[in-house]
């Protein structure tokens, strides 16, 4: 059995029934560095394109744009955006912290469609480039990282941490960190259909969704988590691998719970088949950018479901060779090779 160490002074809302008990801490540790930084600044609807110095609160009613140019920087171990119960949308720019949290969200929307969110720093003091407890949280694109540490201190840095309820959708862009992914302490939603991951996905408990083609787990190993005063979590490590319903193919490592100091605590975790030909047709719909050839690979795959359903093995084989020939005859022309491949790998899975 392999055994990790986190650091202690990890993640409080694990054994604690409170929403709000990191908070607190934080606060604290900010009173011991001297009260020194300003007061949160309240924002206002409206766009940052430029260099800002948070921490930035975006509260109800509020909605806040981050575009490209913008840069919000953070002093360490203070958040660089707060939103309580307004709207942050990020579409491109850079939010960055230290030992302390990118974007912290207690209620509210988030949408991320691109730009970058990173945390770095050596202390491992519970970091995270995502930490949400509550609201909606929604990630198509860019990226979310955490990391700047070394030796058994990285176990402190997570790039999206949820806890304590809220929902938190990813359908593309890329997360890594030693912890790419973990949640979720006493409640919370993820749903993972695309995206790229690198790093533990943690699953502690929580409701859990992968939607994919062909998702298996693999190469199971006990693992145990030490959270120091926290407590000991015992699950198992296993290598994840398949192709996300976005069409992108996954390899990460997925951590899943059973256990915490013995007593049984687990995530719900639902492995969602998408396999289906119509599932292809959605991707060739993305991928593919001559609209008559998606219309002709889009009836291959008609006749393919056609098939499936009359029980005619030889009739799918014809129309999944059919579409294959003609993804083959398309790529580097109006579809990438990465695509083809993609289209290729699901349609031979059928």
């Amino acid at each position: 059995m392999e055994t990790s160490k986190r650091p202690h002074g990890g993640p409080a809302c694990a054994p604690i029934p409170s929403c709000r008990c990191r908070a607190p801490a934080l606060g604290a540790l900010m009173l011991l560095l001297g009260l020194g930084a300003a007061a949160p600044a309240r924002a206002t609807s409206g766009t940052i394109d430029g260099p800002v110095v948070g921490p930035i609160v975006v509260g109800v009613g509020e909605t806040l744009n981050i575009v490209n140019g913008a840069a919000v920087t953070v002093p360490d171990f203070e958040t660089a955006v707060v939103v309580e119960g307004g709207t942050l949308n990020i579409s491109g720019g850079t939010i960055s912290g230290a030992d302390g949290w990118g974007v912290l969200v207690s209620s509210g929307t988030v949408n991320m469609s691109g730009g970058s969110i990173s945390e770095v720093g050596p202390s491992g003091q519970n970091s995270a480039g995502v930490a949400v407890q509550g609201g909606a949280v929604s990630i198509s694109g860019g990226s979310i990282s955490a990391g700047g540490c070394a030796g058994s201190t990285c176990s402190g840095h997570y790039a999206l941490e949820v806890y304590c309820g809220g929902t938190v959708s990813i359908s593309g862009g890329s997360i890594s960190g030693v912890f790419a992914v973990q949640g979720a302490y006493i409640g919370g939603t993820i749903n993972i259909s695309g995206g790229s991951f690198s790093g533990w996905v943690l699953a502690h408990q929580g409701a859990w969704t992968i939607s994919g083609c062909n998702l298996v787990l693999s190469n199971p190993t006990p693992q145990t988590v030490d959270f120091g005063v926290f407590g000991i979590l015992s699950g198992t490590l296993y290598s994840l691998t398949g192709t996300l319903q976005d069409g992108t193919a996954i390899d990460a490592a997925l951590y899943i719970n059973s256990t915490l100091d013995g007593a049984v605590v687990s995530p719900q975790i639902v492995f969602d088949d998408h396999c289906s030909p119509s599932d292809i047709a959605h991707l060739v719909t993305q991928f593919v950018t001559d609209t008559a050839v998606a219309q002709g690979l889009t009836d291959k795959l008609n006749a393919i479901a056609t098939a499936m359903a009359q029980g005619n093995a030889q009739a799918k084989a014809g129309a999944v060779g059919a579409f294959i020939n003609q993804v083959r005859a398309q790529t580097g022309k109006s579809i990438s090779a990465e695509q083809a491949a993609t289209l290729i790998r699901l349609v031979m899975a059928l």
